[in-house]
Parts: structure tokens; C-alpha cells; sequence
């Protein structure tokens, strides 16, 4: 827990750039999934992101999970996180979106109407295994239509017993093995499967002060996690990329998709939503 009187330093717009300067190297493109509260306090560095090429997608107004909000809790964040970011950097369209920690559950169905509703095509937002904090197990490991007409892109796992984790995704992109990564990356590869993945800000922020992350609720070791590889990340981004493939955007990917003359379903979502 942040100590009383006490904030974190305003880092958010260094490591941004950071990010920004490793894509523009190696002359990629990828999404930003902004929270509501970056857009309304960094709106230049937003519409910096927008002017590189990047798309700038969703990620809650106030990074509250799904499941702590009803339907009506869920729709007044989303539109609250859109406005603040078409105030910033006066996009037209917003159509991607990525649940704050995962939180994509059974227990949430009617969340892909409200995006739908919304005007939302499509999601990154199912950890398609069991996870201590938010998982959904019976997903599909694939891209996926899910009605009424969102694509949902699951997070990519390592697929292995005991430790099916995003393998190149947040604390787990700076605390596996290198070895482990490369290993499973090649796997996706040859299967001609999409990466899945994300990096926050923190996550190569090695001067960040240590307080107590409240989503953790006291979790002593997951805390410890949050801190631990960090000066590291962008070396294992580079060692991944030199695998082959290429950084793009979501929603240069879901065009991909939606040209498919049979795209995947996921049926235990679209029968929850019936």
C-alpha cells in the first residue's frame, strides 16, 4: 500500500518514450491501451503516441477489474475511458480494448455486450487458464469471434503443466528464463499462431519507489514479483524479436482475421452470452 501523504514520481511520460524510441528502432508499430487517467493527465504524450502510427485502444477509465462493476458500472468506465481518450488525441475510432489485470471471466458474460454495445470490435483481455488473480481455464487459446461480433485475442501461454503462463507478458516476460521463452516463441512460430503479449510502463521502470500494491491484497511474494527483472525487458524484447516475426498493431492483426472465409468461434462464450 502507497504510504499515507506519499505518491509515485510522474514517470509514466519517460517510459513511454522509452517504449516509443525501441519501436521507432526497429521500425514497428503496436497498440497503447491507455487508461482513462493517463489520456486526461499526459493528453500530449498521447497524441504523440497516435502521431508515430501506433493505435491507442482501451484499458478502463479507472483500471478497476470486470468483475468489481455491474453492467451498467462496466458501460459508464468504457465510455468515460473513451471520451478521455478522443479528447486527448481527437480520434475518431476506438475499437480495441484490454481488461484491466485479465479480469475477462466466466462471471462476467455480459461483458463482451457491453463492449459490442459500445462500439468496441475487439478484446485482449482472456487469460485462458486458471491464474491466482483472474483466469477464464475453458477458453480457447486462439483468436476467437465471440458474439455478438467481438473478437476476443487471448493471451499466449507457455501451455505447459504447472506453469501455463504468458510467457512473454508482463511479470512473466521479465522473470521466466530466457531459455524457456525463446523455446515456447519457436513453438508459436512453427505453428504459425500469433504472440500474444504486453508490457507496462513499470515494468522497465528500475527506479520506481516500493510500496504495497493494493490489487495484490498482501500477497508478500506477488508483490516482490511486481519489482523483480525489470532492467531487463527491452534486452528480452530484442532477443525474441531476432526469433523473427515483427511487432503490429491489434487492429492491423484483426483485419487479418476478419478476411478469414472461416474465423474461429468460441462457443462456451457465445453460449454464456445466450
Amino acid at each position: 500500500m502507497i504510504p499515507e501523504g506519499m505518491q509515485y514520481r510522474d514517470a509514466v511520460p519517460r517510459l513511454v518514450e522509452i517504449y516509443l524510441d525501441f519501436l521507432r528502432r526497429y521500425q514497428m508499430h503496436c497498440t497503447f491501451f491507455l487508461v482513462g487517467d493517463i489520456a486526461r493527465r499526459y493528453p500530449g504524450l498521447v497524441r504523440d503516441i497516435a502521431q508515430e502510427g501506433h493505435e491507442l485502444a482501451c484499458h478502463g477509465s479507472d483500471h478497476i477489474p470486470i468483475p468489481r462493476m455491474d453492467a451498467e458500472g462496466f458501460r459508464d468506465d468504457l465510455l468515460r475511458n473513451i471520451d478521455d481518450i478522443r479528447q486527448a488525441a481527437d480520434v475518431e475510432t476506438l475499437i480495441g480494448f484490454r481488461a484491466p489485470t485479465l479480469s475477462m471471466t466466466p462471471a462476467v458474460p455480459w461483458a463482451f455486450e457491453v463492449l459490442h454495445e459500445v462500439g468496441i470490435a475487439y478484446s485482449s483481455s482472456v487469460l485462458p487458464a486458471w491464474n491466482p488473480l483472474f483466469g477464464w481455464a475453458g477458453f480457447v487459446r486462439e483468436p476467437a469471434r465471440i458474439a455478438p461480433g467481438i473478437w476476443e485475442l487471448p493471451i499466449s501461454l507457455t501451455g505447459l503443466p504447472l506453469l501455463d503462463v504468458p510467457f512473454a507478458s508482463g511479470v512473466y516476460l521479465r522473470v521466466l528464463p530466457l531459455a524457456l521463452q525463446r523455446i515456447v516463441y519457436r513453438r508459436e512460430r512453427r505453428a504459425n499462431r500469433p504472440i500474444v503479449m504486453y508490457c507496462h510502463p513499470y515494468d522497465i521502470d528500475t527506479e520506481q519507489e516500493r510500496f504495497w500494491h493494493p490489487e495484490l491484497e498482501g500477497r508478500r511474494f506477488y508483490n516482490w514479483l511486481m519489482y523483480y527483472g525489470r532492467a531487463g525487458v527491452l534486452k528480452r524484447l530484442e532477443a525474441l524479436l531476432a526469433e523473427g516475426g515483427r511487432i503490429i498493431r491489434y487492429d492491423e492483426y484483426v483485419q487479418k482475421l476478419s478476411k478469414q472465409a472461416n474465423p474461429p468461434v468460441c462457443l462456451e462464450a457465445i453460449e454464456r452470452l445466450g
